[in-house]
């Protein structure tokens, strides 16, 4: 309540501009390494934006204290990148996929063939016997999930799709990477690229004190500002003017590094867009 009395005058303003078929999901997903000093806990955080050249929309958050202990920073964050992607990745994904089946549907030149897998022997019929079908649609690629991440180890070991020096997570932690590692880059519609730590929106999720400086820079990037109504009518509070800057829009930026190479498909590649310049 009290910090609630005392931030009256700041609001999140969003804005959309453009059609359903050229927005993208953006994951800011990032944790702090033994943040919880009593029993030396990670903490995951992650924030899930709707982004576009015109639109930035926060549509949901979360920040919790790890269950076990990490041993690195790496480890940690790998943690925290499996429950952003499990709790809110995919189901944001879906769900957007069917937005963009239902306003912008396909036509039936773009359908894609469906074919028959040909069965070549006897051995393997005979081994698609007890074949369950998933319950849900496979994702069509559609729509796009950026997954943020500041973590170049991390990047690293999702290309890869392994890493022996963190067998334990599976006993320690009870997740299952593998499955994680295999979303990410089987996925049609799942990216992953290097995002800069100036720049990660979720460092106010997971980081316990910050500088005046750095903690307005981060209410700026996710668009929290001063009331306009508000503004004048408290002058000793807000000392200065700033200009409105735009957040920083993963879309129109270069990446450095990238899980996927480009892929041909019927719909615009997101690396396509990546290659432009700011």
């Amino acid at each position: 309540m009290c910090y609630m009395h005392f931030t009256s005058h700041l609001e999140m303003q969003c804005w959309v501009g453009d059609p359903p078929e050229d927005l993208q999901l953006a994951m800011f997903a990032d944790a702090s390494f033994a943040s919880w000093l009593k029993d030396s806990k990670s903490t995951s955080g992650a924030i899930l934006c709707l982004m576009g050249p015109n639109t930035y929309v926060p549509i949901s958050w979360f920040c919790k204290k790890q269950g076990s202990i990490s041993n690195s920073s790496t480890e940690s964050e790998l943690i925290s990148l499996d429950a952003a992607l499990r709790t809110e990745g995919i189901p944001a994904l879906m769900l957007w996929e069917t937005v963009l089946d239902v306003f912008c549907p396909l036509t039936p030149a773009q359908l894609p063939i469906e074919s028959k897998p040909k069965v070549s022997s006897i051995y393997e019929e005979l081994q698609s016997v007890d074949y369950v079908p998933p319950n849900l649609p496979l994702p069509n690629g559609r729509a796009c999930l950026i997954l943020l991440e500041d973590n170049d180890p991390v990047i690293q070991i999702c290309i890869k799709g392994r890493n022996p020096t963190l067998r334990h997570m599976a006993r320690v932690h009870r997740v299952n990477t593998d499955a994680t590692y295999e979303r990410i880059r089987d996925d049609p519609g799942i990216y992953m690229r290097y995002w800069p730590t100036k720049y990660q929106l979720a460092d106010i999720l997971t980081k316990g004190s910050f500088t005046k400086q750095s903690w307005d820079q981060l209410l700026d990037l996710l668009q929290i500002r001063v009331n306009k109504r508000e503004g004048n009518a408290s002058p000793s509070r807000v000392k200065t003017k700033r200009a409105s800057r735009a957040v920083v829009n993963p879309i129109n930026v270069t990446p450095e590094h990238s899980s996927k190479k480009k892929k041909p498909s019927r719909t615009p590649s997101p690396s396509s867009e990546y290659e432009q310049a700011d």
